[in-house]
């Protein structure tokens, strides 16, 4: 899971109290000039196997896959080792279609409602099968969501997130 924040530093002493939390905090902080990007990366792996148990699906393929990131956009310029691919369909696309395109570009995780006709060409990788890939993507959200006991505040609306935010990484270290 990445998470990622962005505030405005106008003084030296908030860019050292800034660096230090974060850095303090097992934060990554990059800088440029007083725009400071906060990321909080936490690995995640969870095997094809948990994976199928979580979603309640029927897994095809190898069981000891680690993911540890979630894709649903076919688009996505850079992969790396871990991703697994939600095959979504909706009125006018198909995840599915672009199965053999995403494998050879390295991908070997899917979470599919079919199978593909000739699994065979797609050798150590692992297909989920489940009755709806956006449920699957749901439960797998609801299973990390409750091994997460840090508190959660969601900030919504048209107007005024970024002053909140930004607001809330200055004030409350």
């Amino acid at each position: 899971m990445n998470l990622s924040a962005e505030a405005v530093i106008t003084s030296n002493e908030q860019i050292a109290l800034v660096h230090s939390l974060f850095i303090n905090s097992g934060f990554y902080v990059t800088s440029r000039k007083y725009m400071f990007k906060i990321h909080l990366q936490i690995e995640v792996k969870i095997s094809t196997s948990d994976i199928t148990e979580i979603v309640h699906g029927q897994l095809t393929g190898d069981p000891d896959l680690f993911v540890k990131e979630l894709l649903t956009d076919s688009r996505q310029s850079g992969f790396s080792e871990g991703l697994a691919f939600f095959a979504i369909r909706g009125i006018n696309h198909d995840g599915h279609v672009y199965i053999d395109q995403l494998y050879k570009r390295g991908i070997r995780i899917f979470i599919i409602e079919d199978l593909p006709a000739d699994i065979n060409i797609f050798p150590r990788s692992a297909f989920i099968k489940v009755s709806n890939t956006i449920d699957a993507l749901q439960d797998i959200a609801a299973y990390k969501r409750k091994q997460f006991d840090g508190i959660v505040i969601a900030v919504t609306g048209s107007a005024g997130k970024t002053i909140v935010k930004n607001g809330w990484l200055i004030l409350y270290p």
